[in-house]
């Protein structure tokens, strides 16, 4: 007999009923997890209702009309359909889109948000993707075909500290989301080739406490270093979200995120005058 496969709501039951059994559910760390469940369910009907209103062209932000998914590779979709997604990085990726990078390389290109949408915004730039998971490899060559910019995005396997070295005499951004395990890839004193390299890391604090601290650190001696945090930002929704919930339109622009994921934007600082030196949290002095 064949078992048909559950439908999603089915799951999250099964996956609620399994935590209100569990001692610690009415705990508020208990409470918190069903929260969190509850809400990437209703996140995932929302991805549904965006594309059915939409499609699956991006409407907005700083790579509008890239042609995507219907659903992400390690998260909702909707905030990257919406064109809010990582809003906090979008006034700093039209910087770089007019800078004069000839490269990106893109460490934890998931499915190639960035590495394709970065593509198609710098025409003259090569992308080299990296990925440790294979499916993520297939999404992001898949992507970058549907976009017309395979012939200049390279999708490879994983990123190993010595590699930087490959990029130390080119004009290279080196873009960083890695879950955490930049802690032991963004080392100067181990990989010197770093010293010449831009970077825009995404820093997983929530996962490794005071990460983004330690990386600052590392990087103070010959980087000027801008620290960028997470901001929710609401965009103008498509007409169906009028007749939604205050909360499902919150949910619309939710990512996932467990805790603190502030990104450091660190240039070498040969690269700027004394003018142009930030403090470690941005703002003015």
């Amino acid at each position: 007999m064949v078992t048909s496969p559950k439908s999603l709501e089915q799951e999250v039951a099964d996956s609620l009923t399994k935590l209100m059994t569990h001692p610690e559910f009415a705990t508020v760390a208990g409470l918190n997890r069903a929260l969190r469940l509850l809400a990437k369910w209703r996140s995932q009907l929302i991805d549904r209702a965006v594309v059915a209103w939409q499609g699956t062209v991006i409407q907005g932000g700083p790579f509008k009309g890239m042609r995507y998914f219907a659903t992400a590779t390690e998260s909702n979709v909707s905030p990257k359909l919406l064109g809010n997604y990582e809003a906090e990085l979008q006034s700093l990726i039209e910087e770089i889109v007019t800078s004069n990078f000839d490269c990106i390389v893109n460490i934890g290109c998931a499915d190639g948000y960035y590495a394709v949408g970065f593509a198609r915004r710098m025409s003259n730039v090569q992308v080299f993707a990296f990925d440790t998971d294979p499916e993520a490899r297939r999404k992001c060559s898949e992507l970058a075909e549907m976009n017309g910019v395979a012939d200049r995005v390279t999708v490879a396997g994983e990123f190993r500290g010595d590699d930087f070295q490959d990029y130390v005499d080119r004009r290279a951004l080196v873009f960083v989301d890695i879950e955490g395990a930049e802690d032991d890839l963004l080392l100067p004193d181990i990989y010197p080739a770093l010293r010449n390299l831009t970077i825009l890391v995404e820093c997983h604090d929530a996962v490794k406490p005071r990460l983004s601290e330690r990386i600052a650190e590392h990087f103070a001696s010959n980087h000027v270093v801008r620290k960028i945090q997470p901001q929710l930002r609401c965009p103008t929704l498509p007409s169906g979200f009028s007749k939604t919930s205050h909360l499902d339109q919150l949910l619309s622009v939710w990512e996932w995120r467990l805790g603190p994921t502030p990104w450091l934007y660190l240039k070498p600082s040969r690269d700027h005058s004394a003018a142009e030196l930030r403090p470690l949290d941005g703002r003015a002095g």
